[in-house]
């Protein structure tokens, strides 16, 4: 027993007694002259029951007292019901606030994470579309790296399964120095990794292959050795790294604005994601019937960069989707390798030149 009533008193002591008092607003309230009215009443009855206790005769079954000169009945146990019931609707509503206060407490709401937050978008479709335009990155960052990857869903010529390209980028526009990687798989098996480079205005670019096309039967045919070569290019810029991962630049049509929207924009590492929705066409297939495509994407609104895209035909089949996570710009960006190291590894790693 001692210890429910320590388990009560514990929980009234941590009742907000404001919170209570609001919940009991609709009670009905006795008032003082009520209370004093009963109080002096009970007080009488009292006396005279302690006075005259040799005129009564207790009724052991009924817990009564008969008073002989007064045909009067004196029901100690309706009296003690009746306080009984009082206090226990007082408890009980104490202890119903106590309970909601406490569930409120150790249940809060949920925060929704704030990457998840849609906001109104600070920057325009015409700003996103001069970003588009503009092709020189220092105006947006001075040093970039990300991980990426993207593949390719819809049949091609010689090529029917899906292919996924993934990979890291680099880029030092301070420097005019980048590298980057991109490793291409079929059915999770690696078909070439390739190594890019640039330095001193000239693109390295070096391929390991593991298989090659299959003319007759279509896709890829596994070499039994396989075929290592690099290339070079001067007077390159370091833009040609950054268009090895294709689509990370907006590339709507800037004709064609009227086709896509901004739904929305959140904010992730204290950067403006904008998400855009849209349709354009596909190719004619000679026939003069364009093939339609919807699309999704989001964009960072400071560098105009795409991180996510992706693409369905018209019958909502998926043909192209493309990410680009671990992007850290300017101080923040990570040289995960020198285009020295990789220059190096081209001209000394067995690769033939061509």
């Amino acid at each position: 027993m001692n210890d429910k009533r320590e388990i009560g008193f514990d929980i009234l002591e941590n009742t907000d007694v404001e919170k209570i008092a609001e919940m009991d607003i609709d009670t009905p309230v006795i008032s003082e002259i009520s209370k004093k009215r009963m109080l002096e009443m009970s007080r009488n009855k009292f006396n005279n029951a302690k006075s005259n206790n040799s005129g009564k005769v207790k009724d052991t079954e009924n817990d009564e007292y008969i008073v002989s000169d007064h045909v009067e009945i004196y029901r100690r146990s309706t009296i003690k019901r009746i306080v009984a019931a009082v206090a226990g609707c007082a408890a009980v509503t104490v202890l119903i606030g106590a309970n909601i206060l406490y569930m409120k407490k150790f249940n809060p709401t949920p925060d929704i994470p704030s990457s998840e937050v849609i906001t109104t978008h600070s920057i325009s479709k015409a700003e996103l579309v001069e970003k588009a335009k503009d092709n020189n990155f220092v105006n947006y960052f001075d040093r970039l790296s990300a991980d990426y990857t993207y593949t390719l869903y819809e049949p091609r010529e010689w090529h029917k399964d899906p292919e996924t390209h993934t990979g890291k980028v680099f880029l030092d526009e301070i420097n005019l120095t980048a590298s980057g990687t991109e490793d291409v798989y079929v059915d999770d098996e690696c078909m070439s990794r390739s190594l890019y480079a640039i330095k001193d205005k000239i693109f390295f670019s070096a391929c390991e292959s593991y298989a090659e096309t299959d003319f007759v039967n279509g896709g890829f045919k596994l070499l039994e050795t396989p075929d290592k070569y690099y290339t070079t290019t001067e007077d390159a810029s370091d833009k040609v790294i950054i268009n090895q991962i294709k689509c990370v630049r907006l590339t709507i049509d800037n004709n064609e604005t009227d086709s896509w929207e901004i739904t929305g924009s959140r904010t992730e590492n204290g950067r403006e994601i904008v998400s855009i929705s849209g349709n354009h066409r596909g190719n004619d297939n000679m026939e003069g019937v364009y093939r339609e495509y919807n699309y999704t994407g989001e964009i960072d609104a400071e560098t105009g960069l795409i991180l996510s895209y992706d693409e369905h035909d018209s019958e909502g089949k998926q043909t192209y989707t493309f990410k680009v996570i671990n992007y850290k710009f300017d101080d923040e960006a990570i040289e995960f390798r020198t285009a020295s190291d990789i220059i190096s590894e081209a001209e000394n790693g067995g690769y033939t030149k061509r």
